[in-house]
């Protein structure tokens, strides 16, 4: 990748990182005045409608990703055009399917770092924050004792007597 490549590049990735962060903030706010809807019950405050919105930032991030994307190209692109810099690119003698290669040698890159984060960080934090958000939701503290766990809420009560694999509950 030549320095031209890496300008295209980073142009976009800069536009792109802000589009994305952009859209990330707007959705978790709407996200956790969702959440206070629940403060009040059960356990639940406000601490915990945060933790719950914070802990599902990389999911929402996986869902902004395509509109980040498609948007931070299209603000880049559109930029270097404004400023005439594509003009001068062309008039360098690179051709529009290079100036598209050097956005695509980025994409391979971001849908890597996409496809990690979905495979490694997404179901953790996802699992953490409704486990948080279920408990402080619940009347009573859900209680694991050995190999067995109980659970209470609205006069319904579960009970989960073995876990294989440590999480995996049966009978």
């Amino acid at each position: 990748m030549n320095r031209l490549d890496r300008y295209i590049a980073g142009a976009v990735l800069r536009s792109l990182l802000t589009a994305g962060a952009g859209l990330a903030a707007l959705f978790s706010l709407l996200e956790f005045v969702e959440q206070l809807t629940f403060v009040g019950q059960g356990r639940y405050r406000l601490v915990d409608a945060l933790v719950f919105t914070v802990m599902t930032i990389p999911a929402r991030i996986l869902q902004v990703a395509p509109a980040a994307i498609l948007l931070g190209n299209l603000l880049a692109l559109g930029g270097l055009a404004r400023t005439s810099e594509i003009t001068a690119l062309r008039a360098l003698g690179m051709s529009e399917a290079r100036i598209v290669g050097a956005v695509l040698k980025l994409a391979g890159g971001l849908v890597f770092v996409l496809f990690l984060l979905a495979q490694f960080v997404v179901p953790h934090a996802q699992q953490y924050a409704i486990g948080h958000r279920t408990a402080a939701l619940a009347d009573t503290a859900p209680a694991r004792s050995g190999s067995n766990f109980w659970a209470q809420r609205d006069r319904q009560y579960l009970n989960v007597e073995r876990f294989r694999n440590g999480n995996i509950p049966t009978d």
